[in-house]
């Protein structure tokens, strides 16, 4: 499978290690990282920022959706837990 003739394997691993490391998506855009994608695999263009940030960020949040919803239908009993936190600044 292929997205204009690129691995969507390689595709979706990049896109994934911008998300799972919160890096910006403007990084995409950068000379560097196409530099470092040309010297790990000549000729690869990995996802611009647009795609990493629209469709491909869409195409994740379905998946993860679909497999969440599974989850759900096949569970009797779920726990949702939630960790957060707020800043007050009263400066």
């Amino acid at each position: 499978m292929h997205i204009f003739g690129f691995c969507v394997h390689t595709h979706l691993t990049l896109q994934f290690s911008f998300y799972a490391n919160n890096i910006p998506f403007n990084a995409a855009n950068s000379k560097q990282y196409q530099e470092m994608l040309t010297a790990l695999r000549p000729g690869y263009t990995g996802p611009s920022s647009d795609q990493i940030g629209g469709k491909l960020l869409d195409q994740l949040n379905d998946k993860i959706d679909k497999e969440l919803a599974e989850h759900v239908r096949d569970n009797s009993t779920l726990t949702l837990i939630m960790d957060g936190w707020s800043v007050e600044c009263s400066q």
